[in-house]
């Protein structure tokens, strides 16, 4: 046998076996008195002995899961083992090469048919994992849209009667179209725009603040990328109109996010300027009104909020005493 196949056999199987065969090994040669070049045999020897380690880790750790998830329900038991493996698998992909591997060894199916499972803990589970899976990552977005994700996704944030699941849903569509125009595609496609917007008009204050702020990125993405997609079909759907209404509610921390849209709006297209304008609307005299309000309320606290209707005060209706500084825009 080789020096080579010996060292390959002799590659550790935890890190506290590689610790213990990385101090005897120094023990047996002794403590230099100085600094040595480490050999290429040796550095290649360590290498394969971290790589092993690491991928022993993760995919291992990653495959007991989906060996979990695979089980057809058969006890109210297997629920909670299920719900740990999301746990576990949650814990574990916000790297993105095991996301990546994740996929390569057969993951995302498994995960997906969880969305239309009976139990709602299982179903906002594998939404949210989704979401980590796809958020800044276009190879799992890629592939997630492949198996038809953002339709299911958008039916649930729809029609799913526990407030978790639609959360979740929302965050697993932004992270599904936030830089990745085929996933944007697929969701306006899909009516997504609509569902985003009833979204806004639900009495769950955690689903209007993502669904508001998810509204204000895509906005935002598309004038970056100058596609006037998304703009031009928010305004023939009347989307100005709905945002106004929201803001003549009673004061909520998503109002922050439906103002930076309009002010976004209002900025690049002058049809948005004309319909914040309606005196129908009312929107200078709520804009006036809510400023007040929360500078006596708290004026620090709500910088940011205030400047947004500063700003949009300054668009659409003129009034200098509240159009900020250049540098702050």
């Amino acid at each position: 046998m080789s020096e080579g196949e010996d060292m390959n056999e002799r590659l550790p199987r935890s890190l506290q076996g590689l610790l213990r065969m990385t101090a005897q090994q120094a023990r047996e040669q002794g403590t230099p008195s100085q600094f040595e070049e480490m050999s290429e045999e040796r550095r290649k020897f360590l290498e394969e002995a971290i790589s092993s380690f690491s991928e022993d880790t993760y995919v291992k750790r990653m495959l007991k899961c989906l060996e979990v998830l695979s089980k057809e329900d058969v006890e109210d038991d297997d629920d909670d083992s299920k719900e740990m493996a999301f746990e576990d698998l949650d814990s574990m992909v916000d790297l993105i090469d095991n996301a990546n591997d994740l996929h390569k060894i057969g993951g995302f199916p498994i995960v997906v048919r969880y969305l239309h499972h009976n139990q709602s803990e299982l179903r906002w589970r594998s939404a949210d994992l989704i979401a980590v899976l796809s958020q800044n990552n276009p190879y799992c977005q890629t592939h997630l849209n492949s198996l038809g994700v953002i339709p299911v996704l958008l039916q649930l944030l729809d029609n799913d009667t526990v407030d978790q699941v639609r959360i979740k849903a929302l965050y697993a569509l932004s992270s599904m179209t936030s830089n990745f125009p085929e996933g944007k595609t697929v969701f306006l496609d899909n009516d997504g725009l609509s569902s985003l917007v009833r979204a806004l008009q639900a009495k769950i204050s955690k689903v209007r603040i993502k669904s508001s702020s998810m509204l204000r990125s895509m906005i935002s993405e598309s004038l970056l990328s100058e596609d006037s997609t998304i703009k031009e079909a928010l305004v023939n759907m009347g989307i100005v109109e709905q945002l106004v209404s929201l803001l003549h509610e009673q004061h909520e921390l998503f109002h922050e996010f439906i103002a930076d849209s309009l002010a976004i709006l209002s900025e690049n297209l002058p049809k948005v300027v004309q319909e914040c304008q309606r005196p129908q609307l009312q929107l200078e005299k709520i804009l006036h009104e809510r400023i007040h309000e929360l500078e006596k309320e708290d004026k620090e606290a709500f910088e940011t909020e205030i400047e947004c209707y500063k700003r949009l005060l300054a668009q659409c209706f003129g009034n200098t005493a509240y159009e900020m500084d250049s540098s702050l825009r």
